[in-house]
């Protein structure tokens, strides 16, 4: 905790030529007069204080009653000074609660939490009081904690690079960042969607089939509406939904990643299987629990599934990418047209969906081999002439 601020009142006294800080005590006149503790003459008043990170030393002179008035007169001059540190010093606190208004504000009250949770316990693991006390060794501090937390390389990254938004600047170097190692990107193959459609009940076969024709988010399924499908146009239209009240969406509505509307083809074989689920339908949604909610147990849904199939590494992400390998590799669909389907800001992202899997099996060979059709080992002779 910080020392107080104080102005505190001495007397040079003979003895050693010494500064003594000089107790007052109010005699039978009601006036307050010096304690005379040691036998030694008192010279001047003095009044020792620090202001701007330097000490200060003033002489008020001999009288009690003005050293006194003056020593009122410059404590209150340094509450003042205290007063205003805030002002010109930004706490972390009030720097956290300003930023976490312009999240809610800007990304909504999803974004605001997840904000609120990192920061929070950022805070609380440096325990640092002001934002100009928070330098990179706070921060590899902070990724230390990370790590002894069993979080991965990634989530340690993830979390520095959002605590340096925050921050408004650059504290770590690519150096001190752990290295990521790349994964193999991995998507479904025929066999694999087989098994599972196979042991399905109707509803999960539902999921699987919309997931694979569609290549959508999580939420965005779970949000998509019979409105959505076009029926004459055969395409799916991927929208905002800005009435929705569900536990997800909270107040702000359902909005799309990137806040960019976009429409997908659906292949023919899934439009006879749209249909006849839209003749059963009893609601708008499309997939919704048993509040009537926007479903959002998808991946649970998928582990349960994968497991009785024997499948593994099952979850909803890789339906994205094996949408993106399928139309790709199967159907010459371009990066750029997938990019517009996925709804991703760049085609680096896009590029990063597409798995070297081998989809169906024997098709690599196929690949190869077509590749290499007329090609002559040994090359022909030319006639001469």
């Amino acid at each position: 905790m910080a020392r107080k601020a104080e102005a505190a009142l001495y007397q040079l006294v003979e003895k050693g030529n010494r500064y003594k800080q000089a107790p007052v005590v109010k005699a039978g006149n009601g006036r307050w007069v010096p304690k005379i503790t040691e036998p030694f003459v008192p010279k001047d008043f003095y009044l020792r204080y620090t202001l701007g990170g330097k000490r200060k030393w003033e002489n008020v002179g001999p009288d009690i009653t003005v050293a006194l008035s003056e020593q009122r007169a410059r404590q209150a001059m340094l509450d003042n000074v205290k007063r205003e540190e805030p002002e010109t010093r930004k706490s972390l606190a009030k720097a956290i609660t300003a930023y976490l208004f312009e999240v809610r504000t800007k990304r909504g009250e999803k974004a605001e939490k997840r904000a609120k949770w990192l920061l929070e316990l950022f805070a609380t693991v440096t325990k640092k009081q002001f934002v100009d006390e928070i330098t990179r060794d706070t921060m590899i501090h902070f990724m230390a904690y990370l790590k002894d937390n069993g979080k991965s390389p990634k989530t340690q990254r993830d979390r520095i690079s959002s605590i340096e938004t925050f921050l408004g600047r650059k504290l770590m170097t690519k150096g001190d960042l752990p290295k990521v190692t790349k994964k193999i990107v991995d998507c479904y193959t025929e066999e694999e969607v087989n098994k599972m459609l196979a042991v399905a009940t109707p509803d999960e076969r539902f999921l699987i089939q919309f997931l694979l024709a569609t290549g959508v988010r999580e939420q965005e399924a779970a949000h998509t509406v019979w409105r959505d499908i076009k029926w004459n146009g055969k395409v799916l239209r991927v929208s905002a939904k800005p009435d929705c009240r569900c536990p997800y969406c909270g107040a702000d509505g359902f909005n799309i990643k990137d806040h960019e509307e976009r429409e997908i083809p659906l292949p023919d074989w899934f439009m006879p299987v749209l249909k006849a689920r839209k003749q059963a339908a009893t609601r708008d949604l499309l997939f919704y629990n048993s509040n009537g909610n926007p479903e959002g147990h998808f991946l649970y849904s998928i582990y349960r599934l994968a497991a009785r199939a024997g499948v593994t590494k099952a979850n909803c992400h890789k339906f994205r990418r094996t949408f993106a390998t399928w139309n790709h590799v199967l159907g010459g669909v371009s990066i750029a047209v997938l990019q517009k389907w996925l709804g991703h800001s760049d085609v680096e992202t896009t590029m990063r969906y597409i798995s070297t899997t081998e989809i169906r099996s024997g098709h690599v060979r196929e690949s190869v081999e077509k590749t290499w059709e007329g090609f002559q080992t040994k090359p022909r002779l030319a006639v001469v002439a």
